[in-house]
């Protein structure tokens, strides 16, 4: 079913595109979708409007709280810490936003490595690991409570 629910949050067009998080255009239909085609998880454009391929969210049109038409490189970095009795520990942190805890993670910028990404997103949160080692996973749908049927996966 599909939503018919308009919603862009204030932040997109002012903070977000103040900050480089949101892109400037307010109109998806004046993209270049073919210049965003080559994403990681190609996604379908109907009359110039992107829509997720992987489920549908109660706000079909606009930018929700996400600031990127279409598809949106992120990386996220899993972490594990055993102990020396035996547990495994997950690091968390709590998101700023106000939607609970996940994992460390954000935005690959134009042109970086995203497993360089996840590496910068953890030393933003404050976790410097020396010596650790890293596996990169392949690409994959990651739901977000901030996203619309038109950007953010």
């Amino acid at each position: 079913m599909i939503h018919d629910h308009t919603s862009t949050h204030p932040d997109v067009y002012d903070r977000g595109v103040r900050e480089g998080w949101a892109d400037p255009e307010t109109d998806p239909t004046r993209i270049d979708w073919a210049g965003r085609q080559a994403a990681a998880i190609p996604s379908h454009v109907i009359d110039g409007r992107p829509v997720n391929p992987c489920e549908q969210t109660p706000v079909r049109y606009g930018h929700n709280e996400l600031g990127h038409w279409g598809e949106q490189i992120a990386a996220d970095a899993v972490v594990t810490v055993d102990t020396e009795d035996g547990r495994r520990w997950l690091v968390m942190v709590e998101r700023s936003e106000g939607h609970g805890w996940a994992v460390p993670g954000g935005h690959v910028d134009p042109g970086e490595d995203p497993a360089a990404a996840a590496v910068r997103e953890l030393e933003e949160a404050g976790l410097v690991l020396k010596g650790a080692t890293w596996q990169a996973l392949p690409a994959r749908y990651v739901p977000d409570p901030r996203t619309s049927d038109e950007n953010g996966w």
